[in-house]
């Protein structure tokens, strides 16, 4: 289950501070929109965040498999992102290691359903607690 996130945004143009309790992380945005570059945007954060999800997922089925999986890469981009516009989201998978052919589409096929990416296939609802 994924820890609850607290994000902070002082002073400085939209760069903030993420905590999970335990990591620290930051995103910004370009110097294009008024950010200091300090940063993934956070759409470039949520486009890793799927690259990390599958490529782990990736590892995770491998080794549950005994497979000989050693390296994972995984590219994934954003078209169509802008409003009034259908963002479509594409990503390549690249995996290393002494794979059949069969046993690579089987991996793909595994990490394309991680928990992030599922997250885009289907509807979410965010709630608002409240606001200070």
């Amino acid at each position: 289950m994924a820890r609850p996130v607290h994000t902070h945004l002082g002073p400085e143009d939209f760069m903030t501070r993420s905590s999970n309790g335990t990591s620290t992380w930051i995103h910004d945005e370009p110097p294009a929109k008024g950010g200091r570059d300090q940063g993934p945007s956070p759409v470039e954060a949520t486009l890793g965040a799927v690259g990390a999800c599958m490529a782990i997922t990736a590892k995770m089925y491998a080794r549950h498999k005994g497979w000989d999986l050693r390296e994972v890469e995984v590219d994934v981009r954003i078209e169509g992102n802008e409003p009034g516009s259908q963002p479509v989201v594409f990503k390549r998978i690249r995996m290393t290691g002494d794979l059949t052919d069969d046993q690579r589409q089987r991996i793909a096929s595994v990490a394309s359903k991680c928990p992030v990416a599922r997250l885009f296939k289907s509807e979410v609802h965010m709630e608002e607690e409240g606001q200070i």
